[in-house]
């Protein structure tokens, strides 16, 4: 039933005002609610960070677990590996230290095999197997080539032990068979050292098996045709080596300096076509065959001073970067220095040179100084070319001196020339520089190198 309007005393209905207390309730509830939706949304992005951080707490946990056993997992292989090292290694050390060859042999095989497993044991490897290297050995008598001087010793000691063998107090049977037989272990560990250290210089690539960054140290090394060609090493040292029969190092590369004082080559030394980054030292070496160092590149420098060469030296086409020192070297062949650049001042003072001495094409950048020197051979430097000082005061030819074509870059330096020979200004060429000319004529000149020598008929050009 509807309520019946009532004016009021104003005269005006209130039938309009009924609904507010209702819209303002509902107004209230939907603030209400839009609050409670509001703090519900907090809670809810509080409870969502509170479980990202227990999550995140979670992970932190489980990685940190997970690293711990790693990390003991690692320290367990770690300490296997120590152990399989140590213990492979004092096999090894025992197996070399056996009286049977077949079980030294078999430990250098084990270090090998270890060196190939553990890169950064390579060095440690080589340095026992150089050690060992290192030890005193005498090959069979006979064998091998020596120089001469030993080949006379070696026969006159052959003599002694049949002698006395013939007398019963000689070497048995059993310790001629041991010197046999340690020639085969020696030899292996020459194998180790050739097969990871070879680098062909015509191959791009590193090759399987190559040990980087080796450094070999075989002073007093008694070395059986020891073949290193085409190998790469950092440092060498080999002072007082004794090479048996012919050595190779043709194509080799060392890095850093190489040290072969005192060394004695018995047979043929080869190292053409070798790179030496360092110094290379060969003073007082005793070369008892030929020594080949054609086309070598010596970028340090290097000392032959005192060496002896029992046959041919050819240094034909070397580079010489720094100074050359050969003074009071012997050379009992002929010495072929043709096309050899000295960049560096080149020493031959006191030098012997008992064949033909080839400089044919030689460029001398530095001083050229044969002060002393004597030449029993015909002595060529045809075509030679001289930047420095050239002194050949003192110095003795015997046989045919050529110097034609040769040029001077300043024909005011301090210049000692052969006699027969003189620098004038060099027409072709003006300025500073000169080319040399005979003071004498000569009637018969030999050929180069390796013709029969002529008389000289020393006479006033006209």
């Amino acid at each position: 039933m509807d309520r019946p309007c009532v004016p009021d005393d104003s005269g005006v209905s209130n039938a309009v005002s009924l609904p507010r207390p209702v819209e303002s309730a509902a107004g209230v509830l939907a603030i209400l609610a839009a609050f409670a939706g509001v703090h519900r949304f907090r809670l809810s992005q509080r409870e969502h960070r509170r479980q990202l951080a227990v999550d995140q707490i979670s992970q932190h946990l489980a990685v940190a677990l997970l690293q711990r056993q790693l990390d003991a997992d690692q320290a367990a292989r770690d300490d296997a590996i120590a152990r399989q090292i140590t213990d492979l290694s004092a096999k090894a050390s025992e197996q070399l230290g056996s009286d049977k060859a077949a079980v030294r042999i078999g430990g250098l095989t084990d270090l090998e095999r270890l060196a190939q497993a553990y890169a950064d044991l390579r060095q440690t490897v080589v340095d026992r197997i150089c050690a060992y290297l290192r030890g005193p050995y005498e090959p069979p008598t006979g064998r091998f080539r020596r120089t001469l001087g030993q080949a006379q010793s070696d026969e006159q000691d052959s003599s002694n032990i049949a002698g006395a063998a013939g007398r019963g107090d000689g070497p048995s049977d059993e310790q001629v068979a041991a010197r046999r037989l340690e020639l085969d272990v020696r030899r292996t560990a020459q194998q180790i050292l050739k097969r990871h250290l070879t680098w062909p210089a015509d191959q791009e690539e590193r090759p399987a098996g190559f040990w980087d960054g080796i450094s070999l140290d075989l002073r007093d090394a008694v070395l059986i045709e020891l073949d290193l060609a085409e190998c790469r090493a950092v440092r060498v040292d080999l002072r007082n080596a004794d090479f048996r029969g012919d050595a190779r190092f043709d194509d080799a590369t060392f890095s850093e300096h190489a040290v072969f004082d005192d060394a004695t080559f018995g047979g043929d030394a080869v190292f053409d076509h070798a790179a030496f980054g360092g110094d290379a030292v060969f003073g007082h070496a005793a070369f008892g065959g030929d020594a080949v160092f054609d086309d070598t590149t010596f970028n340090g420098n290097v000392v032959f001073g005192g060496a002896t060469f029992g046959g041919d030296a050819g240094f034909g086409g070397a580079t010489f970067n720094g100074y050359a020192v050969f003074s009071g070297a012997a050379f009992g062949g002929d010495a072929v220095f043709g096309d050899a650049a000295f960049n560096g001042n080149a020493w031959f003072r006191e030098a012997t040179f008992s064949g033909d001495a080839w400089f044919g094409g030689a460029a001398f950048s530095g001083d050229a100084g044969f002060r002393e020197a004597t030449f029993s051979g015909d002595a060529w430097f045809g075509g030679a070319a001289f930047g420095g000082d050239a002194g050949f005061r003192e110095a003795t030819f015997i046989a045919a001196t050529d110097f034609a074509g040769s040029r001077v870059s300043h024909i005011g330096a301090n210049h000692v020339w052969a006699r027969g020979w003189r620098v004038e200004p060099d027409p072709d060429a003006p300025g500073a520089s000169g080319r040399l000319v005979r003071v004498f004529r000569l009637d018969s000149v030999p050929s180069p190198m390796g013709r029969a020598r002529e008389d000289l008929n020393l006479r006033p050009s006209d």
